[in-house]
């Protein structure tokens, strides 16, 4: 589905070069390279990985960076993929939901969120952190996935922790649709 948000993101090819490339879509980009109909330099080297995707807001900030991406040397794409990857361990989490479900680690913190919350939600608010999300609901009419909201290591604001409880590995984790997250916090 597309949308707004362009992003930058970096594909490891067969004869380990990189291919830096921009997209408001990034599944259907990626179907486009898988199946040889994304760019030339992609299709006489595949079979391809994602290593790498970074949201960049407009398409002229995504340009933009792409650019500054194409210019660095090997060593230096392979170091900024290994930093987004050390980033992200500690968000890292071994399930991956299905559909518009989305796992929640409750937060110990106070319930001061920074926008209006409503009376009726007042008083039994929680927040929590976002370990791993689906790829979003389908659309019944085309088939595609629409694009969930929230993200892993986004910090959420949910009514109550009434999710499916998950424990895992000595830890306790809640399962949520979309529709049951009230908002995503600003920081």
């Amino acid at each position: 589905m597309r949308n707004d948000v362009w992003s930058v993101y970096i594909l490891l090819l067969a004869d380990n070069t990189y291919y830096t490339g921009i997209t408001n879509d990034i599944i259907r980009r990626l179907k486009l390279h898988e199946t040889g109909k994304g760019s030339k330099y992609v299709r006489a080297r595949l079979p391809l990985v994602l290593k790498y995707v970074e949201e960049a807001g407009s398409l002229s900030e995504a340009a933009r960076r792409e650019r500054a991406i194409k210019k660095l040397k090997h060593a230096q794409k392979k170091k900024l993929i290994e930093e987004l990857r050390e980033k992200e361990k500690d968000m890292t989490f071994p399930i991956e939901p299905i559909l518009d479900r989305i796992i929640i680690k409750k937060d110990e913190m106070k319930e001061e969120s920074g926008f209006h919350v409503p009376d009726t939600v007042k008083g039994r608010s929680k927040t929590g952190t976002v370990v791993a999300a689906g790829p979003g609901r389908i659309n019944v009419e085309t088939g595609k996935y629409i694009p969930l909201a929230v993200k892993a290591g986004d910090k959420v604001l949910l009514k109550e922790f009434d999710g499916h409880r998950l424990d895992w590995e000595g830890e306790t984790y809640y399962v949520f649709t979309e529709s049951e997250i009230i908002g995503k916090l600003c920081e």
